[in-house]
């Protein structure tokens, strides 16, 4: 079990199959999931948290992409591939 997990429980932490009771939570966990809807809403906000970051450095990713373009031209022409 990894120190600092988000769940310390050493119960989910055993070596093997999953118990049936690992099992029985595990898929209360998942229909709770899909009942709240709660994936669908944490991907969107992690979707526009990474949305505004960019915007917000926007001139950083675009020097990112020149010199990453930069690079790749020097890579095919040292491999023959461009």
């Amino acid at each position: 079990m990894r120190r600092n997990s988000s769940t310390p429980d050493p119960a989910w932490a055993k070596p093997g199959h999953a118990s049936p009771r690992g099992l029985a939570v595990a898929t209360a966990d998942i229909g709770c999931k899909r009942a709240t809807g709660l994936v669908a809403a944490r991907s969107a906000a992690d979707k526009a948290v990474q949305l505004d970051a960019i915007a917000a450095h926007r001139r950083d990713f675009d020097r990112f992409r020149r010199v990453r373009d930069a690079e790749l031209r020097v890579a095919r022409q040292v491999t023959g591939n461009g």
